[in-house]
């Protein structure tokens, strides 16, 4: 039925208004059955408009590659048309722009399923992506026709070229230090790798299942592309995702000159950390700038700390910053390592507390025990004066919890100076005791925290069943500190607004019953502290089974 001519029959039957023609009028052949019974299910669906329709659908069979639909997939179309005439114009684009041959039916249910009914009109790069991943997905290539189909994919992938910019895909293209080579590239050694469809369908969606990271193609970008092109091997080139050549086409607008004298030795492993390495190897900057923009850890207002340090503004001088930074902390802010487990933010407040005590736990106690990076000023000139008076580092948190909801949440203003050591842990103490004894919850309506989204946990140990689940109402973070007599309720405002998830670890006993062992922060990636009751250290079970459900939520614990 693919002939020309029983395209032509169909046509010519379907354009006679549905009427038998006397050639056809004395027999009943295939053609004359599709059209019957085609005709017979468009009136179902909606008589009053089968006829425009059949108009369209025959301007799609004259079209040279498309190919005759089985009644059931032009009946699809004819519902989709109902709702969004649109998707015409869509299959029309496709026909003529990716000179598809005959594709089979499935192929063309499948693209009716992947487009969208709104109003807009398929970009040429979400036209492509669509179509790649759906042809791969849909059955119709095996490993050994993915090669001799490569014009069909090869076709897919033109359509991300706009008009003034088309390059025919030939043998060998010559320019290879155009961006777009890059995306041909990839493909022929995907196709020449002999993978599998899932493999293939990974691989595209690294390079190209990106629209949040297009990358713009304009004359600044193929310069910076002409520069890597020259200074990198086409293998190293071509492993980078969009992500990592975005990372790096944004160093490039900030300072071009850093590319200069790029160099790869392309006997080692292909990685992307060794371009980034060799580009500020005679840079002086902080490690954990490095670290946090290569890792994708770094905030909006961190990142642009780093690029003004990218541009040769030095750190002190970032308007931005919010709080007062001296030479001699952004001297060690510079010199900390890329292995250094803090965040930007955390990194400048350590940087100056160290500066101040030269105590490196304590420092690092505090940059993480800070709940509000603006209010930094105020810690940096209390923590080393509570340094210098004997605050040792286990009672660090205990410390600036009550500070924290003393100044900042009940906007107390309280007086550290003249207080030792010893008369602050009583006051920390005293602190906890009336939490517990107000029993604040009466003056506040139980309200929900906070979701961080992770399921509830179960393991068994030693014949014994632990389980792990986050706190989410008021009520519970103040049941929780009333049991373990701690000062979690304290840090609702933090549960309110998502900069912390508090969890419970408890035990469960024979009749069901839980009975609460530890109480779990996690703000950001990290679970930043665990405490029991009269806020003990965890066991080694106890820390065994955090670790155990951290890893499973992709949780930093280090305890």
């Amino acid at each position: 039925m693919e002939s020309k001519n029983v395209k032509e029959e169909i046509i010519n039957f379907f354009l006679n208004e549905i009427a038998v023609s006397s050639n056809f009028r004395n027999e009943e052949t295939a053609t004359i059955r599709y059209c019957k019974g085609l005709d017979l299910m468009l009136s179902k669906e909606n008589d009053n408009r089968k006829k425009e329709f059949i108009t369209v659908y025959c301007t799609l069979l004259q079209k040279t590659d498309f190919p005759v639909l089985k009644v059931y997939t032009v009946v699809q179309l004819f519902k989709k048309w109902l709702t969004y005439p649109r998707i015409i114009s869509h299959i029309d684009f496709l026909i003529s722009k990716s000179k598809m041959k005959l594709m089979e039916d499935e192929f063309w249910v499948q693209i009716l399923v992947s487009i969208e009914s709104d109003n807009k009109r398929l970009s040429l790069q979400q036209a492509r992506l669509k179509l790649l991943i759906i042809a791969l997905n849909s059955g119709l290539f095996n490993q050994e026709e993915l090669v001799t189909r490569g014009d069909v994919i090869s076709s897919i992938l033109r359509l991300h070229i706009n008009e003034e910019n088309q390059l025919k895909i030939k043998s060998g293209l010559k320019e290879k230090s155009h961006p777009y080579y890059r995306m041909f590239f990839i493909i022929r050694n995907m196709m020449d790798a002999n993978l599998s469809k899932i493999e293939l369908n990974e691989l595209i969606k690294m390079h190209f299942w990106s629209p949040d990271l297009a990358l713009p193609f304009n004359e600044t970008f193929k310069t910076f592309y002409k520069i890597m092109n020259q200074n990198l091997s086409n293998s190293f080139l071509n492993q980078l995702n969009n992500l990592e050549i975005k990372k790096l086409y944004n160093i490039y607008t900030i300072r071009p000159s850093l590319f200069d004298e790029l160099s790869i030795d392309s006997n080692q492993p292909l990685q992307f950390r060794l371009i980034f390495e060799a580009l500020f190897e005679n840079f002086m900057i902080s490690g954990v700038f490095l670290s946090s923009y290569l890792k994708d850890k770094i905030n909006l207002v961190e990142k642009e700390w780093f690029f003004e340090e990218v541009r040769g503004v030095n750190i002190i001088n970032v308007k931005t910053l919010p709080f007062k930074l001296t030479k001699k902390a952004a001297h060690n802010f510079r010199l900390l390592p890329k292995k250094f487990d803090v965040s930007v933010s955390e990194g400048l407040v350590y940087s100056s507390i160290f500066t101040l005590t030269d105590d490196h736990d304590y420092s690092l106690a505090c940059a993480r025990a800070i709940r509000d990076v603006f209010h930094a000023d105020y810690w940096i000139k209390t923590m080393p004066m509570l340094h210098k008076q004997g605050l040792t580092t286990f009672n660090v948190i205990n410390v600036m919890d009550y500070i924290n909801a003393k100044v900042f949440i009940d906007g107390v203003n309280l007086s550290l100076k003249n207080k030792t050591i010893k008369n602050i842990l009583a006051d920390v103490t005293d602190w906890h005791r009336q939490l517990r004894a107000e029993r604040e919850l009466k003056l506040v309506r139980s309200r929900r925290l906070a979701d961080a989204g992770f399921d509830d946990f179960e393991t068994i140990i030693d014949d014994k069943m632990f389980v792990i689940r986050q706190l989410k109402l008021s009520i519970d973070l103040f049941d929780e500190g009333n049991d373990l007599h701690h000062c979690v309720y304290s840090y609702r405002s933090d549960c309110f607004n998502g900069n912390s998830y508090i969890f419970s670890l408890r035990e469960l006993d024979e009749n069901l019953i839980e009975n609460r062992l530890i109480t779990i922060e996690v703000r950001g990636d990290r679970v930043c502290q665990s405490k029991g009751r009269y806020n003990c250290a965890p066991t080694k079970k106890e820390k065994e089974i955090i670790s155990i459900w951290s890893k499973e939520n992709n949780l930093i614990f280090n305890y």
